[in-house]
């Protein structure tokens, strides 16, 4: 036992050295140094995802190149002295990195050829991030939809008898007659009501939907199964989201136009998709907030991100590889074009809203107060943009806790006191 000792605190010690790095190369998803400082079992599921992200796209190209032009340079070597030994040594060494390459990458270029003639994409599996082989994992937040008939996460509503179509009886008004249409799912500021609404039209806000088409007998039963799903969202304890600051509400009725139920102080209507220039997204944020019937009470915290901090999205798609994916295009000269007008969108956001959660050039100092990190690459683009966080609830896929200058912002316009956030005084 004694002599384990010395190993342990050996083991230890160069964790502590090398946790940053592990933090910043975005491979430890928890623990020190982290945005999230404790640790869930599903955490090592995430760590052993990211590790194997690391090992085939980052380190071992490196390593190759690297053995690649050890082995070229001895081979060279040998030629210019005439010496045998040397050339074969040179040969060896080109062989072996191009026979492991092979085996490793084209083992993974027969199983994507595979899994893509069998129709494996994330229309079909939501849980991957545009490939097989990146699966998104977000321990305590993402859990798969409720199937009809089953328990969901939370616990069960019973389903509710809805409102006639014979209107008000009596004294009551259109005001009283709406609140009899909400139920309260969930939390305690009534002050604060995010109602959620299933919207059955074909536009709304200017934007053009997938309709649910939904009778009022579905509505029952399968708008209580989607409403469900996002009771987590305040249970979750996504500050300053939380139960003391919000309340959720559902509203039993489908809507066809814009309403302001049960006093909202956000409303969230739920839809089958959101269509954008073309192309169908489940999420769409602004003062009122589109939810996809898809969707997860981390996708409603992300919008809320936007509706109420005016917070910007904390990813990037200006990469050759995220426009191939999102605009489905393979020309150089079109990829460009692509970039030149997401910098151009950026920027143009950027004169309107101003420096939040992403900062332009350089991260102020005042930033360090509230622990923030500085991080290129934010609203939408990689170069001349700083983040505050490595993958908070703003990026995508989005994390499971907002980084401490979202934190100061949301805090800032729901009028809660952002001195207790600092942790430099």
């Amino acid at each position: 036992m004694e002599n384990r000792r010395p190993k342990i605190l050996l083991i230890l010690t160069v964790f502590y050295f090398f946790a940053p790095f592990l933090v910043q190369a975005g491979i430890l998803p928890c623990g020190p140094f982290t945005q999230k400082p404790n640790c869930e079992p599903c955490d090592l599921l995430v760590l052993f995802v990211n590790v194997v992200e690391f090992l085939l796209f980052r380190l071992i190209p490196v390593l190759a190149a690297v053995v690649l032009g050890f082995g070229a340079f001895t081979f060279l070597i040998g030629l210019l002295q005439k010496s045998s030994e040397a050339v074969n040594k040179g040969k060896k060494w080109l062989l072996s990195v191009l026979i492991g390459l092979v085996i490793i990458y084209g083992g993974w270029l027969l199983v994507d050829i595979f899994l893509r003639l069998m129709g494996f994409t994330q229309e079909r599996w939501p849980g991957l991030r545009g490939a097989w082989w990146r699966i998104d994992i977000q321990c305590g937040v993402q859990r798969e939809p409720p199937i009809a008939g089953q328990p969901t996460p939370s616990e069960p509503l019973e389903p509710i008898e809805l409102p006639t179509s014979s209107g008000p009886t009596g004294s009551k008004g259109i005001e009283d007659e709406e609140e009899e249409k909400c139920v309260k799912i969930t939390g305690k500021n009534d002050s604060r009501r995010i109602v959620l609404i299933p919207y059955n039209g074909s536009e709304i806000l200017g934007i053009k939907t997938c309709e649910m088409k939904w009778s009022k007998e579905d509505l029952k039963n399968k708008w209580i199964e989607v409403a469900n799903r996002f009771t987590d969202a305040l249970q979750e304890k996504f500050d300053p989201f939380t139960e003391d600051n919000f309340s959720i509400y559902r509203y039993d009725e489908i809507s066809e136009g814009p309403i302001s139920p049960c006093s909202a102080f956000k409303k969230v209507y739920v839809i089958k998709c959101v269509f954008l220039e073309g192309e169908g997204v489940a999420e769409y944020g602004g003062d009122d907030i589109l939810l996809g019937l898809n969707s997860f009470s981390i996708h409603l915290i992300h919008e809320l991100g936007h509706a109420v901090g005016s917070l910007y999205d904390e990813y990037v798609l200006d990469t050759d590889e995220k426009i191939k994916q999102f605009f489905n295009v393979t020309d150089p000269t079109e990829i460009e074009r692509i970039r030149n007008k997401l910098r151009e969108a950026a920027e143009e956001r950027y004169r309107k809203n101003g420096p939040k959660n992403c900062v332009k050039d350089k991260c102020p100092d005042w930033w360090k107060d509230y622990g923030a990190e500085c991080i290129e690459g934010c609203n939408g683009v990689s170069k001349g943009f700083f983040r505050d966080a490595p993958r908070d609830i703003m990026n995508s896929p989005p994390g499971d806790y907002f980084g401490p200058i979202d934190k100061y912002y949301l805090y800032k316009a729901l009028g809660l006191d952002t001195e207790k956030l600092k942790v430099r005084k």
